[in-house]
């Protein structure tokens, strides 16, 4: 057995991302770029107004004051999309809209608000600094400059500035497909009716929303029956996908064979069992196709509902982040609360305990939910956390500081 922080150090050192594709300016939201991006144009492109009001050239302003304005005459009107116009001369002003070209020799915009308007002109009752309201041609992005990295997750504002820079289609890694596979005898489908010693697979279905979440496309290869011949066949099915998680029969069971399977497939294992609770007889191995030249990943979990999810999130999840191309979102939102009551073990195990975090007062508070059974999934869809109890602590008292890992989003 090892520690939790040995295992995601050999899982994460094992992961090699997937290759690129190209993908279009509207298909790559959520997608990891494979590529590092340099715009290839300023953005803007001009000098630009920020505001509504008028340009103008900040030396004609400078003794402006409500007792003595100064006066501009106004020529014309500039709006955005506007080409370039005539050169402002000095002592008169144009009127300027958001995001239209500062004329030349203008530098300042004056908002409309704060002059007066009368007989074609406007007057000015205070100086206007130079530079005021405009926004600079390549202030935003640099033409050469880097505005992306690689491994970077493409969300909203990246897709921006990916358009704003004119590209429309960049190399990025393509989405991996992750094959799941249950096992058991006594696992029916969700729609059959149950009979003696039977329960419903809910894992595949656990499991198949993670991996969405995760950012990959699962493939469901099981559930499969407590038969070897059964285990290898669907195994073999799974390894032609980019990784491989299977839950259940991973345990010192008469018929938990899905470790024997594995090494009739030529899976590789590299660790079985870690140092934690919920998830003690988690595995994790590696299948080296021949002429590959990335291996696939086989993460085998516990088949208790709880121990497969806490795996999932804890050791699975990270690599399969890796396995995108991302250099980001590994281990999820970690955050610091006070534990609401005493939490006691007897175990030297890290524990995973679900919990219920919430701002009290502008502090972070957390309290345990419920039983901490591994077969008990109603405490963690209740929960929002998971409470992080550290191998040597046997007794965290009321008010204790602890560390809590987000399982979904939280208000704070």
């Amino acid at each position: 057995m090892i520690s939790f922080h040995q295992a995601i150090k050999i899982i994460l050192e094992a992961i090699i991302p997937v290759d690129a594709e190209n993908c279009p300016l509207g298909s790559l939201h959520g997608r990891v770029l494979a590529q590092e991006v340099a715009a290839p144009i300023d953005v803007p492109p001009f000098d630009n107004s920020a505001m509504d009001g008028f340009a103008i050239c900040s030396e004609d302003a400078a003794g402006a004051r409500p007792d003595r304005p100064v006066s501009l005459r106004l020529l014309a009107e500039i709006a955005a999309g506007d080409a370039a116009t005539a050169p402002l001369l000095k002592g008169s002003t144009f009127r300027i809209l958001t995001g239209a070209p500062i004329p030349p020799g203008a530098d300042a915009v004056i908002e409309q608000e704060r002059v007066e308007f009368a007989d074609g002109q406007i007057l000015l009752k205070e100086p206007v600094p130079f530079g005021r309201n405009v926004r600079s041609r390549g202030e935003d992005a640099t033409k050469g400059a880097s505005v992306l990295l690689q491994g970077d997750v493409l969300d909203a504002a990246r897709v921006g500035i990916i358009a704003s820079v004119g590209i429309g289609a960049l190399q990025v890694h393509r989405i991996p497909r992750v094959a799941i596979l249950t096992t058991g005898n006594e696992l029916v489908e969700v729609n059959q009716p149950l009979k003696g010693g039977q329960i419903h697979d809910s894992n595949s279905f656990t499991l198949q929303g993670l991996v969405r979440e995760a950012g990959c496309e699962p493939v469901l290869v099981g559930p499969a029956s407590d038969s070897l011949e059964d285990l290898k066949k669907r195994i073999r099915t799974g390894l032609s996908a980019d990784a491989l998680i299977t839950a259940g029969g991973v345990s010192m069971g008469t018929r938990d064979m899905v470790l024997q399977a594995f090494r009739e497939t030529d899976v590789d294992l590299l660790f079985w069992k870690v140092n934690i609770k919920p998830g003690m007889p988690f595995a994790f191995g590696l299948y080296r196709p021949p002429g590959a030249l990335r291996p696939v990943p086989v993460f085998a979990l516990p088949g208790n509902p709880v121990s497969a999810m806490v795996t999932f999130l804890q050791l699975a999840r990270p690599a399969l982040r890796i396995l995108m191309g991302s250099r980001e979102g590994l281990v999820g939102t970690n955050l610091k609360a006070k534990l609401e009551h005493d939490y006691s073990k007897l175990d030297g195990k890290l524990h995973f305990a679900r919990g219920i975090v919430r701002n009290e007062n502008g502090k972070l508070v957390v309290r345990i939910t419920g039983s901490q059974s591994s077969g008990v999934l109603t405490s963690l869809s209740l929960a929002n956390c998971l409470v992080v109890i550290p191998e040597t602590e046997h007794l965290m008292k009321a008010g204790s500081e602890v560390e809590v890992r987000l399982t979904r989003e939280v208000a704070m």
